[in-house]
């Protein structure tokens, strides 16, 4: 099976395959999708299926920058952002929850940048993420 649900190669997500698999957390995914549109020029969205291995994601660009990606669930979503050293001293400075905290110290480093995936079941944390694409664009 493929880190995203959505594994087929052929069929490329529509919004009612998405909104089957993700049920209640689609709100999550679109409140994400409008708070980068309302907050930011330039914004778009584009599709890539990244091999059997990880299935379908969206990536929200700006310009042609990733700012995240997303990437579906059954139920749920995976939010995936890749910071800089810049960035994550500026992670450092800001009030966020513990939970999320402690995600980001324990993310792998590549050499892009370390790589942050926070599973998303709730709006618990939404704030946090509006947070963290904000240091993103600003670093």
């Amino acid at each position: 099976m493929a880190y995203s649900i959505l594994d087929n190669k052929l069929t490329k997500p529509t919004p009612k395959s998405l909104g089957e698999v993700l049920g209640k957390t689609m709100k999550l995914w679109d409140e994400i999708h409008n708070h980068c549109e309302t907050e930011y020029d330039k914004i778009s969205a584009e599709w890539n299926f990244s091999g059997e291995k990880y299935g379908w994601t969206q990536k929200i660009l700006m310009k042609k920058r990733v700012l995240v990606r997303l990437t579906p669930h059954e139920k749920y979503l995976t939010v995936g952002l890749v910071f800089g050293g810049k960035a994550i001293k500026a992670i450092e400075k800001i009030k966020i929850s513990p939970e999320i905290r402690g995600i980001i110290a324990e993310a792998p480093i590549y050499g892009e940048g370390t790589g942050v995936a926070i599973d998303l079941k709730y709006r618990k944390y939404i704030k946090d993420i509006f947070k963290l694409i904000k240091i993103k664009v600003e670093n």
